[in-house]
């Protein structure tokens, strides 16, 4: 199989892909991944270290129409003699989906991640063409599952939803003892951190001793410090940017904060509460369906810096509250394993491949056989 992926960035898509590629199991899969554009070496070592072969066969620029893209690709998938093309949201899906046709590659499986501008119109209208030629969809979450089949188009019982899942952890730590907050995020607008930092101005009023930290990179860097300075919060929010990994510069706080405008899963929330931290998230996207709000965090309604606020203040006052959800919320993220997740791909693999090449792996031999054998 080859897995296709956007490139360029490294975020929680990236993640997920690169944790699902090094856990399918190697006696009955051989897996291959590719890029649409240069990846970054982070990305690129990741994949490596779990012994799949990359191919980079974009450029340096991400987006845009490349007819030679699609040629590299196709040659790629009949180089390699790839029997299932697994693409990652819309652009590989666009190429995936017309490299495989050129190479006739039999099985294509497409891995939804969340629904940012996929209710633009003209994206709407690729996904309803290209539709018909998918053997199946993954969704990442229920949320996701309904926009595909009430928007897009996808016919219900050609999409499974298979969450996303946590790879084995260290060790449980000591839970977070420091009365801080912090967020893990990419700095792009959906994320909602001005929203963030509109609370914190309130925040602070409040509790002038609270400090937040961001750990995340983005092209929206510049511009959010600016605005930590214009309201007079500077001294207050601390940005670390991109940190590897994620959560070890703010192992130590207590409070993590997810302010997204649009999320279709949110597996740095995840991350945060398996690490002991009570989370505070917007209402949005897939969140709901893992954060149970007041059970096992908070939700608050996206884009209101005053209700962020106003649960944020609700925690840094009462500790025990805040450890009361810290301990809720680890016991849902340790149930959300890698791998259950990885064990539904292979199944819905095996499925697919046994409907439509008639094959089925038969565990006493190591082999794909036939299943009139």
């Amino acid at each position: 199989m080859l897995h296709v992926l956007p490139g360029l960035g490294y975020g929680g898509l990236e993640a997920v892909a690169v944790n699902l590629m090094g856990s399918l199991p190697r006696d009955r899969f051989q897996v291959y991944c590719c890029t649409l554009s240069d990846a970054p070496v982070p990305l690129l070592s990741d994949i490596a270290e779990r012994g799949v072969e990359v191919h980079e066969i974009g450029g340096v620029r991400r987006g845009g129409f490349s007819p030679g893209m699609i040629f590299r690709l196709s040659a790629l998938l009949r180089r390699r003699r790839i029997d299932v093309c697994h693409t990652h949201n819309i652009a590989a899906e666009i190429f995936g989906h017309m490299g495989v046709l050129l190479a006739r590659t039999p099985i294509l499986i497409h891995h939804e991640h969340g629904t940012l501008h996929s209710d633009q119109p003209a994206r709407l209208l690729l996904k309803r063409a290209f539709a018909p030629g998918k053997d199946h969809w993954i969704a990442v979450s229920n949320y996701v599952r309904e926009f595909l089949v009430g928007r897009a188009g996808v016919p219900a019982n050609k999409v499974t939803v298979i969450h996303n899942g946590l790879p084995p952890g260290e060790e449980k730590l000591p839970p977070p003892t420091s009365a801080t907050v912090c967020t893990v995020t990419r700095l792009s607008p959906e994320k909602g951190i001005e929203t963030l930092i509109d609370a914190w101005a309130l925040v602070n009023h409040a509790a002038p001793e609270a400090t937040l930290t961001i750990v995340g990179s983005g092209h929206l860097a510049a511009e959010l410090n600016q605005r930590a300075a214009e309201i007079g919060v500077a001294g207050r929010v601390r940005f670390l940017g991109y940190q590897r990994p994620p959560l070890a510069s703010v192992q130590d706080c207590s409070v993590f904060v997810l302010p997204s405008l649009s999320e279709g899963f949110g597996m740095a929330l995840l991350e945060a509460m398996r690490a002991g931290k009570a989370v505070i998230a917007s209402r949005v996207g897939g969140i709901p369906e893992f954060v149970e709000d007041g059970r096992t965090g908070i939700l608050v309604p996206p884009g209101d810096p005053a209700a962020l606020s106003e649960a944020i203040l609700s925690l840094l006052r009462n500790p025990e509250r805040t450890r009361e959800l810290a301990r809720a919320g680890q016991r849902v993220a340790e149930g959300f394993t890698l791998e259950r997740s990885v064990r539904g791909v292979a199944e819905l693999y095996e499925g697919t491949i046994s409907r439509k090449l008639g094959l089925k792996f038969s565990a006493e031999t190591g082999r794909w056989e036939s299943r009139q054998r």
